[in-house]
């Protein structure tokens, strides 16, 4: 807080990523933020074996990314989803909070 007692804040928008090439369905690129974080993390869960390596590579190429708590329960809800698919989903999901 400053000496009048109002609060601050600042706003952090990350950069579009380049707009050049094609997608694999062959239509053109065009930015969308939520377009350009799941095709993010499809490539991420291909080459990253761990929701800490998923983690850490969001934040390599999002360095400004305020959501880090979300991003962290989400990376370990899907790693913990996908390395025992015979257990029970909601309770993954639910320990990845803790």
């Amino acid at each position: 807080m400053n000496p009048a007692g109002n609060l601050r804040y600042q706003v952090f928008v990350n950069d579009p990523p380049p707009q050049e090439g094609f997608l694999p369905d062959g239509e053109p690129k065009r930015f969308s933020p939520m377009a350009s974080t799941l095709d993010d993390a499809e490539e991420l869960l291909r080459t990253e074996d761990t929701a800490v390596g998923f983690f850490n590579a969001k934040i390599e190429r999002y360095p400004d990314h305020l959501g880090r708590m979300i991003l962290w329960v989400s990376a370990s809800a899907l790693y913990g989803v996908r390395d025992h698919p015979d257990k029970n989903a909601a309770l993954i999901i639910l320990n990845s909070w803790f």
